[in-house]
């Protein structure tokens, strides 16, 4: 194999490493965030008395994804986010208040 193609090969193979590690970090941050505003979805909830399941009737969602939510394991849409905020009667960016 030719010298130059081998530099081609180490760049490409340096490029696959540092977009992995860059797509972690930024799942990583995804998912903190997935955390926090389960968090706040959660707490929402308990101050009115809800539970999951009443919640996610008044929300339009399934029960199973609503507590999928809830714990971060759920990267959740525009939509909804929405149904979500519409259930509890806020805003999405009331939504999003102390979450980060």
């Amino acid at each position: 194999m030719p010298t130059g193609s081998s530099i081609v090969v180490d760049r490409r193979y340096v490029y696959r490493r540092w977009t992995i590690v860059q797509l972690s970090s930024q799942n990583s941050h995804v998912h903190q965030l997935l955390l926090r505003l389960g968090k706040r979805i959660r707490s929402l909830r308990k101050e009115r008395g809800w539970s999951q399941e009443e919640f996610a009737h008044r929300s339009g969602l399934n029960r199973s994804y609503m507590s999928d939510i809830e714990s971060g394991k759920s990267d959740i849409s525009i939509s909804r986010l929405l149904k979500v905020a519409r259930g509890f009667g806020i805003t999405i960016a009331e939504l999003f208040t102390d979450v980060g």
